[in-house]
């Protein structure tokens, strides 16, 4: 029995997962009553009639498929894709150009009823896609208007928590990376704003999903149930990594302390060792510009240093280096107060987490 719950609270943690990063199978099973694989055949290299596995996805982005058993090219049929692939075929892969590749095992997919394809049989896989984020965005018509409200949204972000707010600003960063306006030169430093939106998105959407679920378990099952410690965990594992990765975020600092109050009171987590939240370090963000063109941006290193007036023999540590639009984001390693920049004599004190410091060369 432990086996079997054990399981489910995987199988659980699984789905919760699939449902926020991109795609997921919704169904797949033999469609007895289709003949398509006999009557539009396709051949593998012995002369056999293929397989035929009908994946259905609703979606208006390109969709491509990968797998050792596949036969020729994919068919698109309307919102159906006709992929054929050898006897014995046990998975294939499904590739989408905004989110992660889907891996589909056919036994898993199937519960068990389907190890592998066979000769001459028609196969239906149903595949979900999530809604385009940036259609529910508030779409500015330039793209120095998009860039203004992305930017301000990522200057703010560590005073939210809230998935919504990093799901808007997510979104309108892809707007203005998708406008034709967009200079080449910004599209490295946008995708990296914008994967840090991604995953503040992904991580507070399953803390604030986990959460959800284990209101609701408890309510079902009570408060002191497996399944309620399950979710619970869910959550604080959420909440941890985001407080981890950004400590000088003081709401999810906050989120992961109260994750893990309310995993250590259920009597299942009396006993868990608690894990103590990463302590938080200086940090520091910016633009820099150049008061002569003589220097490319993207070439000036940035430097840790432990005084205002380092000497030429006084101890530094390269920390990270300005982007190719002049924005920078640092995080100060234990021991070290100050920051300086390439041509510097004089270091820049960074009191507290998320200092801004402007600067021109």
């Amino acid at each position: 029995m432990k086996k079997i719950t054990l399981l489910f609270f995987a199988l659980c943690s699984l789905a919760l997962y699939a449902q926020e990063e991109g795609m997921a199978v919704v169904s797949f099973k033999q469609d007895l009553q289709d003949l398509a694989a006999r009557t539009a055949p396709r051949f593998d290299m012995d002369s056999d009639l293929c397989a035929l596995v009908k994946i259905q996805v609703l979606c208006e982005d390109p969709i491509t498929f990968q797998g050792s058993y596949i036969l020729g090219p994919a068919e698109k049929h309307q919102n159906e894709y006709w992929v054929y692939m050898a006897k014995g075929a046990k998975k294939v892969s499904v590739s989408h150009p905004r989110y992660e590749v889907l891996p589909v095992l056919f036994a898993e997919a199937s519960s068990g009823e389907i190890k592998s394809l066979e000769i001459g049989s028609t196969y239906r896989l149903v595949i979900s896609v999530p809604e385009k984020e940036v259609d529910t965005v508030l779409v500015a018509e330039s793209f120095e208007a998009k860039l203004e409200e992305a930017r301000r949204l990522y200057k703010d972000r560590f005073e939210h928590s809230d998935s919504e707010y990093f799901r808007k600003a997510a979104g309108m960063y892809d707007a203005a990376m998708k406008h034709t306006d967009c200079p080449s030169e910004m599209l490295q430093p946008l995708q990296d704003e914008y994967d840090n939106m991604r995953y503040m998105r992904k991580f507070t959407f399953l803390y604030e999903k986990a959460n959800r679920i284990a209101s609701e378990q408890a309510a079902t099952y009570g408060y002191n149930s497996d399944s309620t410690y399950h979710y619970l965990q869910l959550a604080y594992k959420a909440a941890l990594k985001l407080s981890q990765k950004y400590p000088q975020s003081k709401p999810f600092k906050q989120m992961a302390s109260a994750a893990q109050e309310k995993l250590t009171s259920h009597p299942l987590g009396q006993t868990t060792k608690k894990v103590t939240v990463t302590k938080t370090r200086p940090s520091a963000h910016g633009m820099v510009r150049l008061y002569k063109s003589s220097m490319a941006l993207n070439t000036i290193s940035i430097y840790a240093c432990k005084e205002a007036k380092p000497k030429s023999k006084s101890p530094k540590k390269l920390i990270g280096s300005v982007r190719a639009d002049g924005s920078y984001s640092v995080i100060l390693p234990d021991g070290y107060d100050y920051i300086i920049f390439d041509g510097e004599k004089t270091a820049h004190l960074v009191p507290a987490a998320d200092s801004e410091i402007n600067i021109t060369l």
